[in-house]
């Protein structure tokens, strides 16, 4: 036995200790609670023990008399033979002397809160004051019966059956042979119809709805118990039948608040509360209340359960280490036990709150579940965006998507269509049919709980996109998710990417383009201008403007399918063949520009070999032979070739006419040269400042400065070929040429010292022995100096001879 109400109107919360006497493995709908109201020191405390087997302390009249036995209210287990486990209040008798004058207080709220716990009221009446108003309670009935009212009991479905009347059993006490329970049950009806016109005159001016009877909220039932010491058996006897009774007719299966027995420790404490703050005490909102907490704490232990499943699936998706099947099984695992562990305690709380709740639960679980899918597809765009070659994946994505390649007739080069919004689809198309077999399969509970509907309202389309039945036919749900948010993400990336690919594709045309552009211009220069020195420059631009022409149009006809195909989608007008035409002119016109600034490096060398081909050859090719030949006329052949050669450097600044040799682009096109060629654009502004050059009808491909630096190289080359033939001319042979390592010697050591050196052998022997001998004793090879010294002896000796010949020979030369 516990006090639950103290004297103060405190809540002592040991609910939890009474309701430990009651086995877990029972229903815990299935108890019931009775409490017991009455004067005090009537013998409700012994009527109790009697009838439930408890053992609530008595009023024993020899020590203490008549006084206050129970104070506040009490809660004891029933121990006798019911049905169900039997919670019974012992409430502090009415009508104390100790109270005083806040009794009213405290026998009100302890009224109220019976009638709102219990499934059975007691109302404990001696016989004697049945006819009185005061000392019968009927005061405290009256207060019963407008608290009914504010219970709102109605509101749960009393008249539809769905919550069982309380039951209010009158225990009328001490009654006599004469008294039987027929006559006793008239009169407290009477009372009751009575009351209940005060009571029903006193709701209705307040607007509430009004039963025809009180009939129609309480069932009534009445008992005539004999004086326990007058009348023993008597009185077991009758205590026998409200026990044969209450277990077989008065109290329900379940308690009729639909309160778990878990949760009948909160219910009580705030239905108190209530009480006590003068609340209004709407009795289904309490259910409710209860309700909520328990399935919220139900809730809650379950995700602090599974959060660690969930955390390691999200983990496990993020590292590709579940495939579809597995996330199938893993989620609806997860659904399983997480959902069966709930509605094991949320079932036996209201239905409508319990359903809510589990939704709740599940929209968490669901957003998870997403949360992970949406990591998996995340890597898609991540792989995406780390792809090294964008360009790459964009033709293996054609393979895979069996797109075929347009091909030229040459099969090493192909091109590609790229249509930017369709590629961009199909990527997302790709991505949207994988993101579909991300399902997660409900588990069975979810359709008998009727949940499919709350769900679909709840999760589509923020979370799930789709809940459909499964396509092999089975009675199964399945769930995919909303991937939106990544969609959108893949999609911007897709969108800068189609961008990179088509830059791609047009710098790959490009390089092609140029690639072939240089490998048909660069013979040009070589095969029309260097291999053949008799070619004048008007017959050299002839040749070479024919040639650009011809490679011009090889080359529009081999590419104007593929820029075609290539621009088809860029809605840009210039791409059309007329651009292609003149894109492939200006490219041809800029890379030979560069090629003859590039020869300029080394033109020098192409004067040079001209002015020998003139010079050195006669008009047949045969060399010629200066011994004996007249320096004036020499004189006049050099001037001749030189002239000649140098007037090369003419190309460098052709006419407009023959740099760009397609007939009506000449000024368009050279606009176009000028802006896409820094160099030249530099060049043309720097002679027009100079003002005074040689050539400003022409294009200067060179500046000025460039020209005399290659007219100087040649000039000083030619200039020595020139006197290397006046030389022969005047010796009548060719000079000897003298090894380079001879001039070495000389600087180093002087010209009269080493001939001192070189013409005694014996001092060159002695140097080498020297070299030796300290070689020897640095390494410590004693033993070979005497085969080097032989060897040194012989081979400087003819070596000094090779050198003293060459000098000597050279020497004379000179003289």
């Amino acid at each position: 036995m516990r006090q639950i109400i103290d004297y103060d109107c405190n809540f002592k919360e040991e609910v939890g200790e009474v309701l430990k006497d009651i086995s877990t493995s029972q229903n815990t709908l299935g108890f019931n609670v009775i409490s017991i109201l009455g004067c005090q020191s009537t013998g409700k405390s012994t009527l109790l023990n009697t009838l439930f087997g408890t053992h609530f302390k008595v009023l024993d009249k020899l020590t203490s008399g008549y006084c206050q036995t129970t104070k506040g209210l009490w809660l004891g287990c029933g121990t006798e033979s019911f049905n169900s486990p039997i919670l019974i209040w012992d409430v502090e008798g009415t009508d104390s002397l100790e109270r005083g004058e806040d009794r009213a207080t405290f026998e009100n709220r302890a009224a109220l809160f019976s009638l709102a716990v219990s499934d059975c009221m007691i109302l404990n009446i001696p016989l004697m004051n049945l006819t009185t108003y005061s000392s019968s309670n009927f005061g405290l009935l009256k207060t019963i019966l407008n608290s009914w009212f504010s219970l709102k009991l109605d509101q749960n479905g009393i008249t539809r059956g769905n919550i069982r009347k309380t039951t209010l059993l009158f225990a009328v006490r001490d009654i006599t042979i004469n008294d039987n329970d027929e006559m006793l049950g008239r009169k407290v009806v009477q009372i009751l119809d009575l009351l209940w016109r005060q009571v029903a005159e006193s709701q209705n001016s307040l607007g509430n709805q009004i039963p025809a009877s009180f009939s129609d909220i309480f069932e009534v039932k009445v008992y005539g118990i004999p004086s326990l010491p007058n009348d023993y058996d008597g009185f077991k006897q009758v205590v026998a039948t409200i026990r044969y009774d209450l277990t077989t007719s008065i109290l329900p299966k379940d308690y009729t608040r639909r309160i778990p027995l878990e949760g009948l420790e909160m219910y009580c404490k705030t239905v108190w509360k209530c009480i006590v703050d003068c609340q209004e005490l709407n009795i289904p909102s309490q259910i409710k209340l209860v309700s909520r907490f328990r399935c919220e704490q139900a809730k809650d232990d379950i995700l602090d359960e599974y959060k660690k499943s969930i955390k390691d699936l999200q983990k496990k998706m993020e590292k590709r280490e579940f495939g579809f099947n597995e996330f199938s099984d893993c989620t609806l695992l997860v659904l399983e036990n997480s959902l069966a562990a709930y509605f094991e305690v949320a079932s036996k709380y209201d239905h409508e709150m319990s359903t809510n709740t589990s939704i709740s639960l599940l929209v968490f679980i669901f957003h998870e579940f997403q949360n992970a899918v949406n990591s998996r597809m995340s890597l898609e765009r991540q792989d995406l965006r780390q792809y090294t070659n964008i360009l790459d994946y964009y033709k293996k994505g054609i393979e895979d998507h069996q797109v075929q390649y347009d091909k030229e007739s040459n099969e090493e080069s192909h091109y590609v269509s790229f249509d930017s919004s369709s590629w961009v689809n199909k990527e997302l198309l790709k991505f949207d049919s994988l993101s579909l077999k991300w399902k997660t399969e409900f588990p069975s509970v979810i359709s008998r709980q009727h949940l499919i509907s709350p769900i679909k309202e709840k999760c589509i389309p923020d979370i799930l996109n789709e809940i459909s039945l499964n396509s092999q036919g089975k009675e199964v749900f399945l769930a995919t998710y909303n991937t939106q948010e990544q969609r959108k993400l893949l999609s911007e990336t897709l969108e800068i990417h189609s961008k990179k690919i088509y830059e791609k594709l047009v710098e790959e045309f490009f390089e092609s383009l140029i690639k072939d552009i240089l490998k048909e211009i660069s013979p040009l220069l070589g095969d029309h201008f260097l291999s053949d020195p008799k070619l004048k420059l008007d017959d050299f631009w002839e040749l070479t403007g024919s040639s650009i022409v011809n490679i011009h149009r090889l080359l529009v006809s081999k590419y104007e399918q593929q820029w075609i195909t290539l621009f088809k989608n860029s809605n840009m007008n210039e791409f059309t063949s007329s651009g292609l035409e003149e894109e492939i002119a200006l490219q041809l016109v800029l890379k030979f520009i560069q090629l003859i600034q590039q020869q300029s490096k080394y033109f020098h060398i192409n004067i040079v070999d001209r002015f020998k081909s003139e010079f050195e050859l006669d008009q047949d090719g045969v060399p010629r032979q200066w011994i004996g030949e007249d320096a004036k006329i020499m004189k006049e052949l050099f001037i001749k070739a030189k002239n000649n050669s140098l007037q090369i450097t003419n190309v460098f600044y052709p006419r407009k006419d023959q740099l760009i040799p397609f007939s009506g682009r000449s000024s368009n096109l050279f606009d176009k040269i000028i802006e896409n060629s820094e160099d030249l654009s530099g060049i043309i502004a720097l002679n027009k400042d100079h003002g005074n050059g040689k050539f400003l009808d022409s294009v200067p491909l060179i500046s000025e400065s460039n020209l005399k630096e290659i007219e100087s190289k040649a000039s000083q080359e030619i200039t020595s070929i020139f006197s290397k033939a006046q030389l022969i001319q005047s010796t009548g042979r060719q000079p000897q040429n003298i090894p380079w390592w001879i001039y070495l010697l000389i600087i180093i050591l002087g010209f009269d010292e080493i001939t001192y050196v070189l013409t005694s052998p014996v001092l060159v022997t002695l140097l080498l022995l020297l070299a030796s001998f300290i070689y020897s004793y640095l390494t410590g090879n004693f033993s070979s100096f005497c085969n080097y010294s032989q060897q040194f002896v012989i081979i400087s000796t003819k070596i000094l001879h090779y050198i003293s010949g060459a000098i000597h020979s050279s020497l004379d030369n000179r003289k």
